[in-house]
């Protein structure tokens, strides 16, 4: 069970994300990327958890769910763990 949240935990998140801005903003390019391979990490050990989550909040059968819904989490993710290892950043 997910409770809603208030506008002060809306407040508390965006406070949360500035003040985490101010140091991840200076990481490299290789600490970003290591921190995606941890989430990827992350989701893929919890996969049954979501699809389960997905399956109880839309009703949809568990197959569909981590097919569908979870798996494309992980393949977003995936995708963008790629895309991240061959960008390369230019500055002005």
């Amino acid at each position: 069970s997910i409770s809603g949240g208030s506008a002060a935990d809306v407040d508390k998140a965006v406070a949360a994300a500035k003040q985490a801005f101010e140091t991840f903003s200076l990481t490299s390019k290789e600490e970003r990327l290591a921190l995606l391979k941890r989430i990827l990490e992350c989701y893929n050990e919890r996969f049954e958890d979501i699809a389960q989550a997905v399956s109880q909040e839309m009703g949809a059968p568990l197959p569909f769910a981590r097919d569908s819904q979870a798996g494309v989490g992980r393949a977003h993710m995936e995708a963008t763990i790629a895309a991240f290892e061959e960008y390369t950043f230019s500055e002005k």
